[in-house]
């Protein structure tokens, strides 16, 4: 009867860093979505008036992108695996559409209003915070590891 013993003591470097660069990217990219739906995506009246990105339901959208960004990255740290990097992939995937979706929509709507005079409308920092977040998110997907890779890490050190 052989008995295979696997220890956590044979790790590479590289594989140590593609398993952390998901959960920081999460995390970071997270909180920036976070923070960009909640700082102001529109000001008018010179700042006077601000229209925050969580007065709307693609804020509201862009809020709970971040947690569950958070979220899946805590749980790929917790239990790394290829359901949680699916995870996080798809919700940065999601943050980054939606993003990209809501700058059109918001630079589109800011033209119109500039050509009020008396609006004196400009752009906010939340919109482009989110967006720079969906992409931190986003680019969790480089850290995917190879099979050989993680076949590598998984195989037992003493074999029958």
């Amino acid at each position: 009867m052989a008995i295979a013993i696997r220890t956590s003591q044979r790790r590479r470097p590289g594989l140590e860093a593609a398993r952390a660069y998901p959960v920081a990217a999460g995390l970071a990219g997270g909180g920036l979505l976070v923070a960009g739906a909640l700082l102001p995506w529109v000001t008018f009246y010179q700042g006077l008036v601000a229209l925050r990105g969580t007065q709307g339901r693609d804020g509201m959208a862009l809020l709970g992108l971040g947690i569950a960004a958070i979220a899946a990255a805590l749980l790929h740290g917790a239990r790394p695996g290829a359901a949680s990097r699916s995870m996080l992939a798809a919700i940065g995937v999601s943050a980054s559409a939606l993003a990209a979706w809501v700058l059109a929509q918001l630079l589109g709507s800011l033209q119109q209003a500039q050509s009020d005079p008396l609006a004196l409308s400009a752009l906010g920092p939340g919109a482009l915070v989110a967006a720079a977040g969906a992409v931190v998110v986003l680019s969790s997907l480089l850290a995917w590891p190879r099979r050989a890779a993680e076949a590598a890490d998984s195989t037992p050190l003493v074999s029958p």
